[in-house]
């Protein structure tokens, strides 16, 4: 067997012979890991469930958001030195000690922060935290089939004065695709709960002042109308593509990022599927279905037509036991949202991956929305009659657009799909090859350089954090080859 010790996995990362980053398309995203949706509290259908009081395995309502943490939301903001070095400054520093940009340690993606929020707008300066631009993108191989670029206040002229200026010492600043952008929601903020009217962006404002609570564009093309774009919303949460290009909406600019595969999901035959990007084990069928192993089907089990309240989808998602793993759990909805395609629509996802997700007799969008719909465990708020925020409502996915908003828990609107996730057991093998080899010591090498973002299969103590104590359990597996198929 062999063996490498830290020390040589150490020379390997410090001296950066992995590094190389590509920015994502349109459509795609350029970063591995979902950051943790910010939500700490736990619901039930109308208020908060106290910290001593949150459910427990086989109570109602267990299994949401805040009782499973993914990777904590991290940010350090970036300067220049005197002589031009990229430096790290603490997390007091402000625009007048040299702070010109955040990076997600998730991520790893550098942003644009925003300046100047007194209500009018300032084209002349790109950080201008009011300035709306309409969509603009001349690229035919991105802009989905419609340029846009119906003024000169447009987003791509929006880009080229940062590249121009070389912001931040970089000349390859871009709009962000829509699965880029919404990593930045925090569904953990303020949304009017004092009832005094007011709603603070859904943002960590310590790392993206001047935010508006508004909409902000993506560089993504709504592909079941290409005169529309995706937009994030920094007030409600939700992500929309009904927004017509030539309507002036909030940016902001993204730079960096890492490539991701393509061929990202490993069909277990075992009514699991793998992703080998985000790391997390999905049931393949829908609850309500049963996988049948010998035909590779997915079946409707007896008096289930698979729709369920949010209490329900709970229940259902961490009860079930399948491929040998009892840990389900109905996902969040950045989980969730890590499956959608959103270069297609109808269906928005892998319909090799996912069957019996979409209507065979069906090829748009139109009427019933309920049979593409999914639950998410992330609570959202609504308004009651006085305009006060309540938790009534919790995200849904929708799998034949690719919207993401939020519905009544109830079932007063109607009720959901729901598909279970699980996060897997990790050794370090990026490659699922079952060989923990230097391929894998290349992108151990490379998460653990700080800012390059959190890989998931590199975290083998399950911290959150990829740190010296991963790089020893990572030398221990060096050089195992396992001789049977495991399940990660």
């Amino acid at each position: 067997m062999k063996k490498i010790s830290v020390v040589m996995f150490s020379l390997l990362f410090l001296t950066g012979s992995y590094c190389a980053v590509w920015a994502g398309n349109n459509a795609g995203a350029a970063f591995k890991a979902w950051p943790d949706t910010g939500q700490e509290e736990c619901y039930d259908n109308s208020s908060t469930i106290g910290n001593d009081n949150w459910p427990e395995k086989g109570e109602p309502f267990y299994g949401q958001d805040a009782q499973y943490q993914g990777p904590f939301r991290s940010y350090t903001k970036l300067g220049r030195s005197e002589d031009g070095e990229l430096i790290e400054l603490p997390k007091e520093a402000s625009t007048d000690d040299g702070w010109l940009m955040t990076r997600d340690n998730v991520t790893g993606l550098i942003w644009e922060i925003k300046q100047n929020r007194d209500g009018t707008e300032d084209h002349g300066n790109p950080h201008d935290a009011d300035n709306r631009y309409d969509w603009c993108d001349t690229d035919e191989n991105t802009n989905g089939g419609a340029e846009g670029c119906n003024s000169t206040n447009n987003m791509e002229e929006f880009i080229n004065q940062l590249n121009a200026m070389q912001y931040g010492g970089f000349s390859d600043w871009r709009m962000p695709t829509v699965k880029e952008l919404a990593t930045l929601v925090n569904i953990g903020g303020k949304f009017d709960v004092d009832g005094d009217n007011s709603i603070d962006p859904a943002i960590d404002t310590d790392f993206f002042p001047e935010t508006m609570p508004y909409n902000y564009w993506s560089a993504t093309t709504d592909m079941t109308d290409q005169e529309n774009a995706w937009y994030v919303c920094f007030d409600n949460r939700c992500v929309y593509e009904l927004m017509p290009k030539n309507k002036p909406v909030y940016v902001r600019a993204v730079r960096g990022g890492r490539s991701v595969t393509e061929d990202r999901f490993i069909d277990n035959k075992d009514g699991t599927v793998t992703d080998k990007v985000t790391s997390l084990m999905w049931q393949k069928c829908l609850m309500g279905q049963s996988y049948n192993d010998i035909t590779d089907e997915c079946e409707w089990n007896p008096n289930s037509n698979g729709y369920y309240m949010w209490e329900e989808a709970l229940e259902q998602c961490s009860e079930l036991e399948l491929a040998g793993f009892d840990n389900w759990r109905l996902p969040n909805r950045n989980e969730l949202m890590s499956i959608l395609y959103y270069s297609s629509y109808a269906p928005a996802y892998d319909a090799s991956v996912f069957p019996n997700m979409f209507p065979e007799d069906s090829n748009s969008c139109s009427g019933n929305f309920y049979p593409y719909t999914f639950w998410t465990s992330s609570t959202a708020f609504e308004y009651d009659f006085n305009f006060n925020a309540q938790p009534t409502s919790a995200f849904f996915v929708d799998f034949c657009m690719g919207t993401l908003c939020s519905l009544d828990k109830t079932g007063w609107f109607g009720t959901l799909r729901a598909r279970s996730v699980r996060s897997m057991d990790v050794d370090g093998d990026h490659d699922y090859d079952k060989d923990i080899d230097g391929a894998d010591l290349a992108n151990m090498a490379y998460y653990s350089k700080f800012g390059n973002g959190y890989d998931a299969v590199c975290d083998l103590n399950y911290d959150h954090w990829i740190t010296s104590e991963d790089i020893e359990e990572f030398a221990k597996n060096f050089g195992r080859v396992q001789e049977t198929p495991v399940y990660y």
